[in-house]
């Protein structure tokens, strides 16, 4: 139960929208139960007896959206489609149920310790094996830091994460959810590289200019946030290489 789905609590969560038909527990008119999500009655042939069709765990979106419609996606598209990839409704770990415990095998180069549990869970799908799936892997050792403070940057309150506190994560810059649509799931609007300087700002205000001015050849395959590109180890250096002729 502690890290289960709440129940006998008022839903309070931003953007949650349940039914008021839904929300009884013990008599009490208003809040969470067990019957907010499952009707038990054996006429009911649906997965785990869950209110609306479901036919298994990996068709939960078009559910969660019921309740969560800024998080999930009805018609289940995106990478990220399935809310069961990343949340254990009844068996999760922390207050946001994620499906995946601490990963104990890649050591952040950055830090000398294991990804924290956001980042695990990125990261089982995001490196290589064994520890990931590989698919679009990330190499921490030149990629954008996560699991440490930054110095200079200012993270706003969205990409705090649950603890609130300024510690760079892999949802300080994306919302994996795929009720969004940006590219690449980032947390603010990104359609073509030029918005990128835009998007870089909303933590490093001071480089925005020096972005836009080195943003040109950002698309040339020869860098990238998530590079394996050694020499970048600050953001002067992510500019430098960023505005060097691209190679052929």
């Amino acid at each position: 139960m502690e890290h289960s789905h709440p129940v006998g609590l008022a839903p309070t969560l931003k953007g949650v929208k349940v039914d008021k038909d839904d929300l009884s527990y013990s008599g009490e008119e208003g809040l969470l139960s067990c019957g907010s999500s499952h009707d038990r009655h054996p006429d009911n042939e649906n997965y785990k007896y869950l209110r609306g069709k479901v036919t298994g765990r990996y068709d939960l979106s078009g559910f969660c959206s019921s309740c969560h419609p800024d998080k999930g996606n009805k018609e289940g598209k995106g990478a990220h489609g399935e809310c069961a990839l990343c949340h254990s409704v009844h068996e999760g770990q922390g207050p946001a149920m994620l499906s995946e415990l601490p990963n104990t095998f890649t050591v952040n180069p950055r830090t000398g310790k294991t990804p924290d549990k956001t980042a695990s869970l990125c990261l089982a799908c995001h490196t290589t094996e064994p520890d990931g799936a590989g698919y679009r892997p990330i190499n921490l050792a030149t990629s954008h830091p996560v699991g440490v403070t930054p110095k200079k940057a200012k993270l706003p309150t969205e990409s705090l994460g649950f603890s609130g506190e300024q510690v760079l994560t892999c949802p300080s810059c994306h919302d994996h959810h795929p009720a969004n649509s940006t590219y690449s799931y980032l947390r603010w609007p990104v359609k073509t590289k030029e918005d990128i300087p835009g998007f870089c700002a909303h933590c490093h205000a001071d480089f925005k200019d020096k972005l836009a001015a080195g943003i040109k050849n950002l698309s040339t395959g020869q860098v990238g946030v998530h590079s394996r590109f050694g020499t970048v180890k600050s953001v002067d250096d992510y500019i430098k290489v960023m505005s060097a002729p691209a190679k052929k």
